[in-house]
């Protein structure tokens, strides 16, 4: 059985809603056909040249930076002040107990006192650190005053400058470093 009507050529007729081949939309013309161009999106938080701070030369938003070494061993300092700190609060509380006795009632009171206090400034201490790790700057300024404030105290009773003051100094100095305040200006840009 012969057919005489042919079956429309797709490439002859443009289909209902494209233009046809040398015409777009806007009636410029256009080299693709059917006024078509190619577009590519990059994925989801990536794509630097579409972020906020990419007119800046900053990473865009979503864009995974590495914390440089300085603020790796600034911040360790700090842990690592905070675990002796812990370690300090407990022998100290120790010998307060042994010292005291069991039968003061009151110096028992003032140790407790002591105790609670010292862990309320240790568990603010590592807030604050955790913040500096997720790279919030007004967290590092708070590192750098508490640092301030505790050389400020062995200074003014009588001890000096200790090994403590000193890698607290350091661990400052390692935190506002160049490589530390270009990691933490971005982070500060994006809140």
């Amino acid at each position: 059985m012969q057919h005489d009507a042919q079956a429309p050529d797709d490439h002859q007729q443009p289909r209902y809603g494209q233009p046809q081949q040398g015409q777009s939309y806007g009636g410029q013309p256009s080299s693709q056909p059917y006024g078509d161009q190619p577009v590519s999106y990059a994925p989801y938080g990536q794509g630097a040249e579409y972020g906020h701070g990419a007119q800046h030369g900053q990473p865009a938003y979503g864009a995974a930076v590495p914390m440089p070494a300085v603020v790796k061993w600034g911040l360790g300092i700090q842990w690592a002040g905070v675990a002796l700190g812990v370690i300090g609060i407990g022998i100290a509380g120790l010998g307060l107990l042994a010292f005291a006795g069991a039968g003061d009632a009151g110096m028992l009171g003032a140790v407790g006192m002591l105790i609670a206090v010292a862990a309320v400034l240790v568990v603010a201490q590592v807030i604050v650190l955790l913040f500096a790790t997720k790279g919030r700057n007004w967290a590092r300024i708070v590192l750098a005053v508490l640092a301030a404030l505790g050389i400020v105290t062995s200074l003014s009773s009588g001890q000096g400058l200790n090994f403590g003051s000193l890698i607290s100094i350091l661990s400052v100095v390692l935190l506002f470093l160049p490589a530390a305040n270009e990691w933490y200006r971005p982070r500060s840009a994006q809140r």
